[in-house]
């Protein structure tokens, strides 16, 4: 890919989002690192217009080609979810901060995701409350204090998928939550079977692994 990117010619700004819309995913990726190399600020204002656009293919693909940007675009990101009470546009920028964690572990995220992560704990939307628990999970330990937290809230489903990250994070830690909320007398009994269930899955895991 990097080789195909210094070869390929500087094209036109419009060019590069006409390549966006292209069905061939090769050519959208392209068009994302020509983004990045050639036009990178124009790139961006244009992608965050995309994010709450009814059209679900553009905005998927302009999620991803705002993630290529990494570290450049995350405070951006969290300035425009905490200013905007669109569930698609808050939905959009977490799916960009799951692929910036997923594709880019080593980025720290500044001390303002802690103000997003918070105000998406308290929506009660299945899909924000789905795609946060998906990007704690990326975030491994640094996201388990959070997870740990939602294992025990009140809303059945945050509980549930949260265990099922919890569950999924390598760790004495996270073993050591599901234990508790099977221990509590007052953890839902749906929740305690859950984290049952995540530990017998972690101890079958543990013996492949082995």
């Amino acid at each position: 890919m990097q080789h195909s990117i210094e070869k390929m010619q500087k094209k036109s700004i419009d060019e590069l989002f006409e390549d966006m819309a292209h069905p061939n995913p090769n050519i959208n990726n392209l068009a994302y690192y020509g983004m990045l190399r050639d036009w990178p600020e124009e790139s961006i204002r244009r992608l965050i217009s995309n994010l709450a656009i009814d059209d679900i293919s553009l905005r998927r693909k302009s999620i991803t080609a705002l993630s290529i940007f990494g570290e450049k675009i995350i405070d951006r990101l969290i300035a425009l979810y905490l200013g905007k009470y669109d569930n698609t546009l808050r939905l959009s920028c977490l799916k960009v901060f799951v692929k910036i964690a997923a594709s880019a572990p080593e980025i720290q995220f500044p001390k303002d995701i802690a103000k997003v992560i918070a105000e998406a704990r308290s929506d009660d939307s299945v899909t924000i409350t789905l795609t946060l628990v998906t990007f704690l999970r990326q975030l491994n330990r640094t996201g388990l204090d959070t997870l740990i937290k939602m294992a025990n809230d009140s809303n059945i489903l945050k509980a549930k998928a949260a265990i099922t990250a919890i569950a999924e994070i390598d760790g004495p830690i996270a073993i050591k939550c599901l234990k508790d909320l099977i221990a509590n007398e007052s953890t839902d009994e749906f929740i305690a079977i859950s984290a049952h269930e995540a530990l017998i899955a972690i101890d079958q895991n543990t013996k492949i692994l082995s």
